[in-house]
């Protein structure tokens, strides 16, 4: 944005009077700045939309928009909003975590995003997790994976599709390891993908769970302990079990439920039952790895049979 927007120069005179043992040493000041505004990225943006003939338009794509200075997105949407009130041809797409749209939308100068065509992306069913997997794989010229690594690839994921790929990568770095010079089929077993689980659960906790879970509020984030805290056989948690967790009865509680439910942190899962939509969440609260071998693989997943 910064390439695109240009920019402007200023200078930010800082003096000062420095001395030793009663001696002035003189003055110095004199830093330097670059600062992009939402005038310079508009301009552009006119210019280039309105030099377009026919069918042409402008596209801007932005992924991980969660990680974008709120300047800058004040910037980018003060500037997209100016371009389509003039009715040209710009369309502005942005990817994010779950959350992200309130996030910029709650920016100053950002606001018409809440008008935005929102469109949630979901985690994949049971079939469609392993048979990426297989997919994948088998399109690998020399590498033969087992059923049961792709089974338990598709059950630490649980779908997500961020998670997969995490633990496909950490999978395929691991096999690395035994790479040979004879051009033998390189093996990815259950235990490799058992020995990776750590890491990438690591990786994920960083980068999805703790942007996600930790700026939400106390109300919030106490509702989804209260949820890890309630025993579920099948994935599906009673609701009025998580008020009485909370010492509260399910209507004072059912904000914290519909907020949630926005979010696309939980779903709701029949009448008077929530579930999670994201993998993992219990692991983050308690601050511990449950291995899989001590629950049910399809208890957080979907309620998709296999």
């Amino acid at each position: 944005m910064e390439a695109l927007a240009g920019g402007t120069q200023k200078t930010i005179e800082k003096s000062a009077s420095p001395s030793a043992m009663g001696v002035s040493l003189g003055r110095f000041s004199s830093t330097v700045t670059t600062s992009f505004t939402e005038a310079s990225l508009s301009n552009l943006l006119v210019e280039k939309c309105s030099s377009l003939k026919g069918r042409s338009g402008v596209l801007i794509t932005i992924d991980e928009i969660q990680k974008v200075r709120e300047d800058d997105a004040e910037n980018l949407c003060a500037a997209a909003q100016i371009a389509l009130r003039k009715g040209l041809p710009l369309m502005l797409i942005l990817a994010g975590l779950p959350g992200s749209k309130e996030k910029v939308a709650s920016y100053p100068g950002c606001t018409f995003m809440q008008r935005a065509y929102d469109m949630k992306l979901s985690s994949l069913q049971v079939n469609e997790t392993l048979e990426a997997f297989r997919g994948v794989f088998h399109r690998m010229p020399r590498w033969d994976i087992e059923d049961e690594a792709i089974w338990r690839l598709g059950v630490f994921s649980q779908g997500y599709p961020y998670l997969m790929q995490l633990a496909g990568y950490y999978a395929v770095e691991r096999a690395r390891e035994s790479l040979t010079e004879d051009r033998s089929p390189i093996a990815i077993s259950e235990d490799m993908v058992r020995a990776i689980e750590p890491v990438a659960l690591a990786e994920y906790r960083a980068n999805v769970l703790e942007p996600i879970l930790n700026p939400l509020s106390e109300g919030l984030s106490s509702y989804l302990h209260a949820m890890c805290e309630v025993d579920s056989k099948d994935g599906r948690i009673s609701t009025g079990d998580v008020a009485r967790r909370l010492g509260k009865s399910p209507m004072q509680v059912s904000v914290y439920r519909s907020r949630l439910i926005d979010r696309r942190l939980i779903e709701a899962d029949g009448r008077g039952y929530v579930r999670f939509l994201l993998p993992h969440v219990k692991e983050y609260y308690f601050d511990k790895v449950v291995p899989l071998e001590q629950k049910d693989p399809l208890q957080q997943w979907n309620r998709y049979e296999p």
